[in-house]
């Protein structure tokens, strides 16, 4: 679109629509992740293990940590 002088809402609207289906595809990854490797880690007595994971995972989740959440937004 880019390369056809597109009208630049146009490509934001699209862009807009790319960005909505990853996060989407982000929350069944993460939904899966926790009915499966979550649940098994605290079966298995690994809750600190695990719960430090996802505190990790979680911060590349733009829905959980915002758009001024971010590490590099936090340190300024």
């Amino acid at each position: 679109m880019v390369d056809e002088d597109a009208y630049c809402p146009d490509i934001m609207k699209q862009l807009s629509a790319v960005q909505g289906q990853l996060e989407r595809a982000n929350r069944l990854v993460l939904r899966n992740h926790l009915e499966t490797c979550v649940a098994a880690a605290m079966a298995a007595g690994r809750t600190e293990e695990i719960v430090e994971e996802l505190m990790q995972a979680l911060r590349f989740d733009r829905i959980t940590t915002g758009p001024d959440r971010t590490p590099a937004a936090r340190r300024s």
